[in-house]
């Protein structure tokens, strides 16, 4: 390997082989924005479930209620700056899931378009090919895809970080400033990226001692315009939108402040939930090898350039420095905000940001366009493999795995020691997660002549998993006209009265659904105590098996 200091001939593809035959139109750019959009696409009919069931849920009791709109801030978050681009259609097509997600598709489509600008100002205007494959990486990642069909406040935060940041980098202060508003306004930690955004284009410039560039952030109007999204998330914590429903303040608030302060400081490197959220971010599906091309290439680039001269440094390398600080601090941000759980989309918003230091080390470090080709189009290939699949050996060494039918999958909650079997939202780490929605659209069916008195699951297993059907398809859906709302109960029942007494008379059939997630709280003593299993059957799509049991309660003594 060589370093690479300037841009060979073959950095540079002839522009016919990237802009024929539409004058102005770039054709690989477009084949990948082509097959992202494909992916989604072919979800279009996935409803969701889980955390993501109970936003859409948020936003369409919003819509019904007499505020509207401006009431879209859900469970004690600032959400009304991404939220309220998915309520639109839902005012024209209400209980829709497709129009969610075709709305999630659009931006994300701006976002791998602003993605590889910003790529492209890393690894140099010359080189397209390096830059078309780190965005390729980046439409590619499993988990970023898996939470833009499975949204949460966090998946806005995503979206508008990477809008903000091409803005910010390009200049463009109007709408740096607009999706800035939208970045905080969708999460509490899109503030925190925010103001991290800031604070490392102010370091840069102390760094290199760029006078010009410090002046112009200094400037009285500069910060004036940096201090409107602070004041929009202070205006939130004071009361001014309405909190949505689930919480009576904003969430970070109700902790109080000596609780966030002491999450903030403490910092164990060597916890459980540390140690996950580290894995979630530098190892999970195949994050593992673009960590390591960034700390042992970056230590040889590094070790190879000096004497160091910060002051000289050129316009891509000045980015991917700021990148870098970028990465590191935004990790440390995201690890010390309060956490419940360590699912992946709360720290997912770094992987970006490591898809482009990546990007920019491998164009330093590796002189051969060729090879660089060879190792990104393999990495990219692993990544869209992985989408479908949990094929990563090391994050299945790092994880551990459990059998969903005939695939595994991984035991998410391992890592950071939590409760709530082998996870929920931890779950949503590529596409595999969907297949709990299609296998119970395919048990309502089976049953759809003969439906049970109620559906049971184990405690938390059926989590906004089974709620609303659709009565004229018999199938999983969103509240909306005409839809009923399921009937289901957990087995072993939970401050309800015992099967064999009489309040229970309506339990008489049940379906008992076996989450394979959460194998270990499936109490069948308590079922066999109260029922009598007629039949058990596995139903089954493409190998992933969902088993199911119709019981009977016995006749009380």
């Amino acid at each position: 390997m060589q370093l690479a200091e300037t841009p060979s001939r073959e950095d540079i593809p002839p522009e016919r082989g990237l802009r024929k035959p539409l004058a102005g139109v770039d054709l690989p750019l477009a084949a990948v924005l082509l097959v992202f959009a494909a992916i989604h696409l072919h979800y279009l009919d996935y409803v969701p479930n889980w955390d993501s069931g109970e936003y859409a849920e948020c936003i369409i009791d919003r819509l019904r209620s007499p505020a509207g709109l401006p009431n879209l801030n859900c469970f004690g978050h600032p959400t009304i700056g991404y939220f309220v681009w998915l309520a639109i259609p839902q005012a024209f097509f209400p209980g829709s899931a497709a129009a969610i997600h075709l709305v999630n598709l659009g931006l994300g489509l701006l976002c791998v378009a602003a993605f590889h600008r910003l790529a492209r100002s890393i690894v140099g205007t010359e080189r397209r090919w390096d830059a078309l494959t780190a965005t390729a990486c980046f439409a590619a990642m499993p988990v970023l895809n898996a939470n833009l069909l499975a949204f949460t406040a966090d998946t806005g935060v995503l979206l508008f970080f990477i809008l903000f940041l091409d803005a910010h980098h390009r200049g463009r202060t109007g709408w740096a400033l607009f999706l800035a508003l939208c970045l905080v306004m969708s999460k509490e930690v899109g503030t925190l990226l925010y103001a991290l955004t800031i604070a490392c284009t102010l370091l840069v410039a102390l760094l290199m001692r760029d006078g010009e560039r410090l002046r112009e952030l200094v400037r009285p109007r500069t910060w004036a315009i940096w201090a409107l999204p602070v004041f929009a998330i202070v205006f939130f914590y004071a009361g001014g939108f309405g909190k949505g429903r689930g919480s009576e303040e904003g969430v970070w608030r109700g902790q109080g402040t000596k609780e966030i302060l002491d999450a903030f400081f403490s910092l164990n490197i060597f916890s459980s939930g540390f140690r996950s959220q580290a894995t979630g971010v530098f190892v999970l599906q195949f994050a593992w090898v673009m960590t390591a091309v960034v700390v042992l290439g970056g230590a040889w680039l590094l070790w190879r350039s000096r004497p160091w001269s910060l002051r000289t440094l050129p316009a891509e390398d000045r980015a991917l420095l700021f990148l870098t600080l970028v990465l590191a601090g935004g990790f440390l941000l995201l690890t010390r905000t309060p956490r419940t759980f360590t699912h992946p989309r709360y720290t997912m918003h770094a992987a970006p940001v490591l898809v482009l230091v990546f990007a920019g080390v491998l164009s330093r470090l590796v002189s051969s366009l060729k090879a660089r080709m060879v190792a990104g189009s393999a990495l990219v290939a692993l990544l869209l493999v992985s989408q479908f699949r949990t094929i990563d050996p090391v994050s299945r060494a790092a994880y551990g795995t459990w059998s969903f039918g005939r695939h595994p999958m991984l035991r998410m909650t391992s890592i950071g020691e939590e409760a709530g079997g082998y996870g929920l939202d931890a779950l949503v780490y590529n596409y595999e997660f969907t297949h709990f929605h299609y296998l119970i659209n395919e048990m309502l069916q089976s049953v759809r002549e003969t439906p049970p008195d109620v559906f049971a699951a184990a405690p938390y297993a059926n989590w906004r998993t089974l709620r609303w059907i659709d009565p004229a398809t018999f199938t999983r859906a969103l509240p909306g006209p005409g839809r009923t709302k399921a009937r289901v109960v957990n087995f072993p029942l939970q401050n309800k009265a015992e099967p064999n007494d009489t309040a229970s008379e309506s339990f008489r059939l049940a379906l008992f659904m076996a989450y394979p997630n959460f194998a270990e709280l499936n109490d069948f003593t308590w079922i066999a105590k109260y029922y009598d299993t007629l039949q058990r059957n596995e139903i089954e799509s493409d190998g992933y098996v969902l088993p199911v049991y119709a019981l009977k309660r016995r006749s009380a003594p």
